[in-house]
């Protein structure tokens, strides 16, 4: 009787176990709903356009703390480098790492000891430069290091967006922010410092990932951004504003996109001008300094244009690696650009201009035949 209990029970769970391996779905408890459904999974990469993130702060912020009916104790207080600001009564305290809330709240309670009912006021008077890594394709990717501008004045603010962002800071009601006219640094900021792209980078789906507060559950959180869409359809919101500790990371696509490098080479996004080398068959051969967009064509006729006799271009081009690219065709002037006779040209470009038979031979005659005939001619007057 207890062997066929236990064989009954040796059965149900085989074929509970079956069951799960075939359709794991019909089970609460499964691989989707750890991976989807969890909180806290979900924590560190949360794919979502509109993240709202709080500034974080750090070591070079200035604070104007504001003690409402305590005015000796209110002023401005820099973070130190270790992240520290000294303040009456409690001294030293750690706040890198904490938002403007975040403090606001530990410091009311800090000083209920020393003051009845305190009331700060906490607003940032001078933010830090941020610091930002820059990878993948990019002509210039590391780390870079952007300050906060101030608008109308020393900084420009042709490549600084004062439209809606999509990340935002939160800004609670006490919190009073003395210097309105600070410009943030935006995404189109460092990508210009980036000095263009290469020809795989997929700019549709740009990779921002950055610290998340405390009060928001901390860890790292993670957005994509179509880069593409503030050129092509003025979507500002894509230019997000900049937090220090920001990685940026621009992935590579498997092929070229080429109506993408076409419109971002119309922006200012790249730089305005770049050098090439025009050698052979020109008048004027050498290292050129041409404006953006410059096609292969036109960097010929910069270098003085075609001499006689002119046969095939070679177009080399040298990609991340340092791996070289040769493209050889019979130079047409009159070529679209765009067009493989007549490529856009980028930064560190090589086109070498051939001779055609009939100019080879032509030269090597010139060059032999002229010391003959001076030789023939000074013999002569001696004769």
């Amino acid at each position: 009787m207890i062997n066929n209990i236990l064989s009954i029970k040796k059965l149900i769970y085989s074929t509970i176990l079956f069951s799960y391996i075939l359709n794991p779905f019909i089970f609460p408890l499964n691989l989707r709903s750890l991976t989807e459904d969890n909180p806290i999974s979900k924590k560190n990469n949360i794919e979502n356009k509109n993240i709202i993130t709080e500034y974080i702060l750090g070591s070079g912020d200035q604070l104007n703390i504001k003690f409402v009916g305590v005015d000796i104790f209110s002023g401005q207080y820099t973070i130190d480098p270790e992240g520290y600001i000294e303040l009456p009564e409690v001294h030293k305290i750690f706040v890198e790492g904490m938002t403007v809330e975040e403090l606001n709240n530990d410091l009311n309670e800090r000083f209920k000891s020393f003051i009845i009912n305190p009331d700060l006021r906490i607003s940032i008077n001078d933010y830090r430069p941020v610091n930002v890594v820059v990878s993948g394709e990019v002509k210039n990717p590391g780390l870079f290091s952007l300050p906060y501008g101030i608008l109308n004045t020393t900084v420009s603010t042709q490549s600084r967006n004062i439209g809606p962002v999509q990340v935002t800071e939160i800004a609670p009601p006490y919190i009073s922010y003395q210097n309105t006219n600070i410009v943030a640094p935006k995404l189109f900021d460092v990508l210009k410092l980036s000095r263009g792209f290469t020809n795989y980078a997929d700019l549709a789906n740009i990779q921002i990932i950055r610290n998340n507060s405390n009060s928001q559950g901390g860890g790292k959180i993670k957005t994509t951004i179509d880069f593409l869409a503030l050129f092509e359809k003025g979507s500002q919101e894509n230019n997000i504003r900049l937090m220090d500790g920001d990685t940026i990371i621009i992935p590579r696509s498997e092929k070229i996109l080429k109506e993408q490098i076409i419109a971002i080479n119309k922006t200012n996004v790249t730089p305005d001008v770049f050098a090439v080398y025009v050698n052979g068959n020109v008048f004027r051969p050498g290292k050129l300094i041409l404006d953006k967009g410059t096609s292969l064509t036109q960097a010929i006729y910069a270098a003085g244009g075609e001499r006689y006799f002119t046969g095939t271009v070679k177009h080399i081009r040298f990609n991340e690696y340092g791996k070289a690219k040769k493209t050889t065709f019979r130079f047409n002037k009159s070529a679209e650009i765009d067009s493989k006779q007549n490529p856009r040209l980028i930064d560190g470009d090589i086109i070498l201009v051939n001779q055609t038979i009939a100019g080879k031979m032509t030269n090597a005659i010139r060059e032999y035949a002229v010391p003959l005939i001076v030789a023939d001619s000074i013999y002569s007057i001696f004769e």
